[in-house]
């Protein structure tokens, strides 16, 4: 047990501060996004981007499913069938993306109204962007599978250093604007999943030594599970930039865009801590013990340093948005005072998220896409002032958090008794 916590400390030191920095230079992308798109152009672009977080919810939960397969099999010594469970998802997930860009097509004047903008290119970038992070997504959660936390943390910090490069270099040498931005995040995605192809090919097994897997898909209630606790934390955590931007002014929506970049980044802080918790967790399915002790380790780090950063921004939110946008956005810095709170309840509930889901738990994926569905309703009709939206995402994250950890406790007591 005090190896495998040693092991969780290490790994998800390493991959926390990978987060973390990588986490650092996405807001350093989106802060010069920020200064160098035009109001309307920034405010689509922070909806877009939440709204990859949503949309691609679906395809997160079936790559937890994925790594917790990929972990499983690794752990056994019977990963000679994985090269072939590789081909097939890729294969599936492309297919499914081609299918959504047939949707797209039928639907983008309802997406146009939607983001408020009358620009197609836009929308099919977005798509396209869409795709290949699927494919990255595919990538990453065999490398999580297989625990290799080094090319996992290392190319999360690559992406984000080719967005930046040539993002600005597309706006500025050819005055792209929002086109150069998603034609940076599309041409970075589709470097990095070649990067991970390669490495992964390397990886697997030699040819002659291949035979089939156990199975390639999953059982019903896992997949349902999963898809609950995915889509209800993504709408948790991602559906108040787009709500803000459809029912507030343009100006206070782009103030509490500003605001939610930097806010948002209190969820960086479990990230490393989550993607090293989840193999660990599916590796030991049999012990029930080392599990729990894992599961305390990781929510008692993940508070302690989600309410540290809370605090900073509280006492230094006008700082921050002050030397990230300068004068731009007035009322940003009171809106990130309160962000950083809204956002520890959140973290406590992506940290059960990713325990249960690897512990093959099926009701806690209810309960988090009850809260969502909660939420959205609520900020829906009740999305007054961000200081109401901040107040129900912060709430309702708390509630799951409470109800789900709660629950968690009183089914292991009655276990062991």
């Amino acid at each position: 047990m005090n190896l495998l916590r040693n092991r969780l400390l290490r790994a998800s030191s390493y991959l926390t501060l990978a987060t973390l920095f990588a986490g650092g230079l996405g807001y350093v992308f989106q802060v010069l996004m920020g200064r160098l798109l035009c109001d309307s152009d920034f405010a689509v672009f922070s909806s877009l981007n939440s709204l990859t977080m949503i949309v691609g919810s679906p395809l997160a939960a079936l790559m937890m499913l994925i790594a917790r397969r990929v972990a499983s099999l690794n752990a056994a010594d019977t990963a000679a069938g994985l090269p072939k469970l590789y081909h097939f998802w890729q294969t599936r997930v492309l297919g499914a993306f081609l299918v959504l860009g047939c949707i797209l097509a039928w639907t983008i004047p309802q997406v146009q109204a939607f983001v408020k903008t009358s620009d197609g290119i836009a929308i099919w970038l977005f798509w396209s962007v869409l795709t290949i992070n699927a494919l990255v997504l595919v990538n990453a959660a065999f490398l999580q599978g297989f625990q290799r936390f080094a090319w996992l943390g290392g190319l999360s910090v690559v992406i984000v250093v080719l967005k930046i490069g040539i993002a600005c270099g597309l706006i500025g040498a050819a005055n792209w604007g929002l086109h150069g931005v998603l034609a940076g995040m599309l041409s970075a995605g589709f470097i990095i999943w070649i990067a991970g192809l390669i490495h992964l090919q390397q990886t697997f097994p030699p040819q002659q030594d291949q035979c089939e897997p156990e199975a390639y898909g999953f059982p019903l209630h896992e997949v349902v599970s999963c898809l609950s606790a995915t889509v209800g934390f993504a709408v948790l955590s991602q559906a108040d930039v787009p709500v803000a931007n459809r029912v507030f002014p343009s100006e206070i929506a782009a103030s509490y865009a500003a605001a939610a970049v930097l806010g948002k980044a209190v969820l960086y802080l479990p990230g490393g801590i989550a993607l090293a918790l989840f193999p660990m967790v599916a590796a030991n399915e049999h012990c029930t013990q080392s599990r729990v002790s894992l599961l305390r380790q990781a929510l008692t780090t993940t508070f302690l340093a989600c309410c540290a950063a809370a605090t900073f921004y509280s006492f230094f939110g006008n700082f921050l948005i002050q030397l990230a946008y300068g004068n731009r956005y007035p009322q940003a810095g009171g809106i990130l005072a309160m962000y950083g709170w809204a956002m520890v309840p959140l973290a406590l509930v992506l940290v059960l998220k990713n325990f249960f889901i690897a512990s093959a738990n099926i009701w806690e994926g209810f309960l988090v896409a009850s809260g969502g569905a909660i939420l959205l309703f609520l900020l829906w009709h009740q999305a007054t002032s961000p200081s109401t939206v901040l107040m129900l995402v912060g709430t309702l994250s708390a509630t799951v958090c409470t109800i789900t950890y709660g629950l968690h406790t009183v089914h292991l007591r009655a276990h062991s008794t």
